[in-house]
């Protein structure tokens, strides 16, 4: 899956200030002047801030309208939204398709812009360009003032990797005077492993303030963690289905040494009067193959008809998806043939003799 950004060498730090206990109107200084020390760390090729990280717990959407949109000019639409710094983006890297980045000269006071995703501008704007276009946010009963669209990057995974990309709205972290007194950032090494930098960046949040509070994750991490259902559903299954093959296996196997056994006399007697011995191996293992057969019929039809209580739990995959089908069809007669074949190998080498004399 391409989830709109790269997740490697990506270390993610939480901002905590409120044991700084500063005022609201303090906050945006600290956290630039973190990020500018963060920025200036030996290894450090870019570093950035955001309020939402990629494929995380916390979520942000707001009402707003969309003013002169080509297709829904005047809407009211729920967005889902972001706030991010400047070299967002590049640190991240999710590619800027039209328009420029967020800059240092976009801060508190100057016009309010905003970067918009794919999904949004091809939504809402359809093949006209959205650059210079404008948004307002519902605030109650009133609208806020307009936000312009400077540019449009590629569509990125938000909330979780299962869910479609929503249309997103990302915010100028720099314009926001009363910012939360907690924020997360984002560093990108020049090269190795990203946690090599977490000592150096230490040391630059101390020099700011000791009493900034701050913990360490990687994206690639944060994405791992989104999928630990999926990988213990996997897991769990993987080891209940191989358990069930095995079981099956050995069932064949038995019902196929009983079934020779039982026989023992009438291939003796059928060898002794000149039948071959590749003869009397086709003869088990078409008995092998009428078993194996009624199996894989019937399992297919019940597999087919309860694939649909599972559909919840598939991704990229359909309840019916026929290469999964055969590939499962295909293992399982693979083992239940070997499973028949080293019982029907016995009557090949039966003495006829010895059968007799034991009857």
């Amino acid at each position: 899956m391409d989830p709109g950004f790269d997740p490697d060498r990506v270390l993610q730090m939480s901002l905590d200030i409120r044991n700084g206990r500063y005022a609201a109107e303090r906050r945006l200084p600290v956290f630039q002047q973190v990020l500018s020390r963060l920025r200036a760390v030996p290894g450090v090729r870019a570093a950035s801030a955001s309020n939402i990280t990629p494929i995380g717990p916390a979520r942000w959407s707001d009402p707003l309208v969309i003013e002169d949109g080509a297709a829904r000019a005047g809407a009211r639409a729920s967005m889902s939204f972001n706030e991010v710094s400047d070299r967002y983006f590049a640190v991240l890297g999710t590619p800027l398709v039209a328009g420029r980045d967020f800059s240092p000269a976009d801060r508190f006071g100057s016009s309010a812009v905003v970067i918009v995703n794919q999904k949004l501008a091809k939504e809402y704007f359809g093949d006209s360009s959205p650059l210079g276009r404008r948004l307002r946010m519902v605030e109650g009963a009133q609208l806020s003032p307009p936000f312009e669209i400077v540019g449009v990057v590629k569509d990125a995974k938000y909330g979780a990797l299962r869910e479609p990309i929503p249309p997103t709205v990302y915010t100028c972290w720099s314009q926001d005077a009363m910012p939360f007194p907690m924020t997360n950032l984002e560093l990108r090494p020049a090269g190795g492993s990203p946690t090599a930098l977490i000592p150096a960046v230490r040391a630059a949040v101390a020099a700011v303030n000791p009493a900034i509070s701050f913990d360490f994750t990687t994206v690639a991490a944060r994405i791992d963690e989104s999928l630990t259902r999926e990988r213990l559903l996997a897991i769990l299954s993987a080891c209940f289905g191989a358990l069930a093959l095995l079981l099956a296996a050995i069932g064949l196997y038995g019902v196929m040494s009983h079934t020779v056994a039982r026989r023992r006399t009438e291939i003796g007697i059928r060898m002794a009067l000149g039948a071959e011995r590749a003869r009397v191996l086709r003869m088990v293992l078409a008995d092998v193959g009428v078993l194996i057969a009624a199996g894989a019929a019937i399992g297919f039809i019940v597999a087919l008809a309860s694939g649909r209580f599972v559909a919840t739990l598939l991704y990229g995959v359909k309840p019916n998806d026929p290469a999964t089908f055969i590939a499962a069809m295909a293992v399982l007669t693979t083992a239940a043939a070997i499973a028949g074949y080293l019982p029907a190998r016995r009557p090949a080498r039966l003495d006829p003799m010895a059968a007799l004399r034991d009857e």
